[in-house]
């Protein structure tokens, strides 16, 4: 992607950001190298550094003059390729849609220099972000198809657990142990923060 976009758009940084589903986070998929999506914290970027829904609203494209004093939000709030002393001023940006129209990310350009970007350049990187859009929701669906199957893996111990917690509710003598125990085998198979038990 990087070559052919330079020779189109020059620009100093590029991100491709996927949302969560709430779209308070975002995932920096241009920075991610291995295993799972979302399972690399740094490049986890917060609401606050970036707001895809103050930036771009109902649309699809982003032109921003000078990054620094948009009143909107953050543009370009977190890490880039240049360090933390280079500061991107301008950027254009463009919202990927999957195939039944909803957004499966966000593909921006950003450069140093500040007022860089027109309006037929945030056209050009929507017509470049038409043809990413289907390889990054390739991508999306089988980070999903991962987490289904690991679920589905889950689910499929739930009875081991269950004869587990019985067995050990019958053949274990002292009362706390059995609780402790029980609170354990639970755990594996259901997320709580406390557990409280009701004997009689």
């Amino acid at each position: 992607l990087g070559a052919p976009v330079q020779n189109l758009l020059p620009h100093d940084a590029i991100e491709l950001l996927i949302p969560d589903e709430a779209a308070e986070q975002h995932y920096r998929l241009s920075g991610h190298v291995h295993g799972h999506l979302w399972s690399h914290p740094a490049m986890v970027v917060s609401r606050a550094q970036f707001s895809s829904a103050q930036l771009f609203a109902d649309g699809d494209e982003l032109l921003v003059s000078v990054a620094p004093s948009d009143r909107r939000a953050p543009v370009w709030g977190f890490p880039h390729q240049l360090g933390a002393d280079a500061e991107i001023r301008s950027v254009i940006g463009v919202r990927l849609r999957g195939t039944g129209g909803s957004s499966l990310g966000y593909l921006l350009l950003g450069n140093l220099g500040p007022e860089f970007y027109w309006e037929e350049d945030a056209d050009l990187l929507a017509r470049v972000g038409a043809a990413v859009a289907p390889r990054l929701e390739s991508v999306v669906l089988a980070w999903e198809l991962d987490v289904l199957q690991s679920h589905l893996g889950v689910l499929r111990s739930v009875p081991a657990h269950l004869g587990r917690i019985a067995e050990i509710l019958a053949t274990t003598a002292h009362l706390s142990v059995a609780t402790r125990l029980v609170a354990q085998e639970a755990a594996a198979v259901l997320p709580f923060s406390q557990c409280e038990f009701a004997i009689r």
